[in-house]
């Protein structure tokens, strides 16, 4: 498929910010409720077969979001735990050095679905504020838990804190007259919440691409032919609508913008491959290869990432050019939305064009470089407010594929 760009440079940039924390332990939710303060006069767990003694917990930052892993010796509900029936299974948050724990993070259900609560606390131990927190939770199995949150959703900013995950259970033939409590570690752990460092992505899945699940309702914006003067706006632009992207870059355009190329991935954006002087590559062999690797070379010597997607240059691709990209661990990538704005029609028509044909799971195709892109720029400012107002979320081509960051 061949597709007229109009000879320019392409650049896409994908920033992502990750954490990267990891920290030992792992436990498994049973008890409990997240709605009362916890209960004196419990015993420390010393029965083996009550269930929800914990026999593993495990807290760990992948990129920018926080995974929490519970095991428990025996099967447990999320609906089982409620504060009524003195059933708690909570991950605790204590301050850096020494004192008691200043919040919780406790499992529960409403309406028949898993969900965690943040719950601030007094020095006392009590209650003093519960809110639902922002957490994909998951069952693997019924004795375990799988949480993800981000640190900031549960307070946590970058430096140093304490953890550990706590259970309480009544009602059962070991825990009745009293209830039996449970803390993986036993002491609490030392942990620290770092910068992460996006270092690149797997790429996975077809090795040819031109549009994203029509199921979600995200679509992706990617910018061609850069980094260029123009790239600056364009990332402001992002920026203030809490959007992403990923700009296809041209190797021959990169000299002396490597602080630019590291901002669009500071900001969450991505890079991708657009050879190395945009030429036609469609028919394959060495000196395709040439262009592919030495594009791909450069966006790593200038930034430590490792890009997995490619874009061909006027969009002509064959199949020898995309096992070739393939077999330097990146997909070949194109679009179904094309205003063709490297035309320059005017900033009304590129967001008209744009608008009018993006749906669900679509690739937009724009230009950051190999020109005068004034109008590229002001059309994108309209097109992400107007998307953003939608409710569509605009993401880099990585994230609307799926495919899995890199974080060192």
């Amino acid at each position: 498929m061949y597709r007229p760009e109009k000879g320019r440079p392409r650049v896409r940039i994908l920033i992502a910010l990750v954490f990267g924390l990891t920290i030992a332990a792992m436990a498994l939710p049973s008890t409990g409720s997240p709605d009362t303060p916890r209960r004196v006069g419990t015993k420390q767990a010393a029965v083996a077969n009550w269930p929800m003694r914990i026999s593993a917990a495990r807290l760990v930052q992948n990129g920018p979001i926080l995974q929490l892993e519970i095991a428990t010796a025996g099967p447990f509900s999320s609906a089982a735990m409620s504060a009524a029936r003195g059933r708690l299974l909570c991950l605790e948050i204590l301050r850096p050095s020494s004192g008691p724990s200043v919040r919780q993070i406790c499992l529960r259900a409403t309406d028949g679905k898993a969900e965690m609560v943040r719950q601030e606390l007094r020095p006392s131990g009590s209650v003093k504020s519960t809110r639902t927190l922002t957490a994909r939770v998951s069952r693997p199995s019924s004795r375990r838990l799988v949480a993800h949150f981000t640190p900031a959703s549960v307070g946590l900013g970058v430096g140093l804190y304490r953890w550990r995950v706590h259970s309480q259970w009544t009602d059962s033939h070991d825990c009745s007259s009293s209830p039996c409590v449970d803390f993986k570690p036993s002491a609490a752990a030392r942990a620290r919440i770092v910068v992460p460092r996006l270092v690149g992505c797997r790429a996975s899945g077809a090795s040819y691409r031109g549009s994203g699940s029509r199921s979600s309702r995200m679509v992706a914006i990617s910018f061609d032919d850069g980094p260029s003067n123009w790239t600056p706006s364009i990332l402001g632009s992002l920026r203030r609508h809490h959007a992403h992207a990923t700009f296809f870059e041209v190797g021959n355009q990169m000299g002396g913008r490597a602080a630019l190329q590291r901002r669009i991935l500071a900001e969450g954006n991505s890079i991708g491959d657009h050879s190395w002087s945009h030429p036609v590559l469609s028919g394959g062999g060495a000196f395709a290869a040439s262009e592919v690797s030495s594009t791909k070379s450069r966006i790593q010597q200038q930034t430590g990432f490792t890009p997995c997607l490619f874009r061909a240059p006027y969009g002509a691709v064959s199949g020898n050019l995309i096992e070739l990209v393939r077999q330097r661990g990146m997909l070949t990538i194109q679009w179904d939305v094309d205003p063709q704005d490297w035309a320059r029609p005017g900033t009304g028509a590129i967001i008209s064009r744009v608008l009018s044909q993006t749906r669900r799971g679509s690739i937009i195709l724009m230009h950051d470089g190999g020109g005068d892109r004034s109008q590229s720029a002001a059309a994108a400012e309209s097109i992400l407010a107007t998307l953003e107002r939608r409710g569509v979320k605009v993401v880099s081509v990585e994230t609307l594929l799926g495919l899995s960051p890199i974080y060192r």
